[in-house]
């Protein structure tokens, strides 16, 4: 049996259903690139078809566009990273904020996933649990990446398909 220091002597590390992590090898979450963007159209109960767009500006500044029927932003967002967990601190303003609470909507969290270079943006509808929706790549095909906002809906998914449903905390 293995002890560790700070832990009760009765909790056994050794074996893998209780292994813990040093500190040194717990992952550091790191900033998307600066230049990449992210689509993703989805339906949503509520608020129906709804196109989100991120582009990565600068290390503290991306631009986030939602399209749809219901909601509609485009949004210079000021943010900073959580290296603890991967979520990206967004700052909306306040003209997004009453037009999102308009619909009944808000955004619960941005995040960020290094290893498979995948942010997600979790939202909040008249439905009791937030939808998780994970973004895709898209292509660089220029050097203004504000630019490349211009196309939408190549793809579209539904609840079923690749969204995570979370519990409201």
């Amino acid at each position: 049996m293995t002890v560790v220091e700070g832990l009760p002597a009765f909790v056994d590390v050794s074996t893998k259903k209780h292994r813990i992590k040093p500190h040194t090898q717990q992952r550091l979450f790191q900033r998307p690139p600066i230049g990449a963007s992210y689509q993703k159209t989805v339906g949503i109960p509520v608020l129906g078809k709804q196109t989100f767009s991120l582009c990565i500006l600068t290390d503290n500044t991306a631009h986030l566009l939602v399209q749809g029927k219901m909601l509609s932003l485009n949004e210079i967002v000021p943010y900073t990273m959580n290296h603890d967990n991967g979520c990206l601190n967004c700052e909306l303003s306040d003209h997004a904020i009453a037009t999102m609470r308009k619909v009944r909507a808000s955004l619960k969290e941005v995040g960020y996933d290094c290893t498979t270079d995948t942010p997600y943006v979790k939202v909040s509808t008249p439905l009791p649990m937030p939808v998780k929706i994970h973004l895709k790549r898209r292509e660089e095909d220029d050097d203004n990446p504000q630019e490349r906002f211009a196309d939408f809906g190549e793809e579209e998914d539904t609840l079923d398909n690749d969204l995570e449903r979370d519990v409201l905390p």
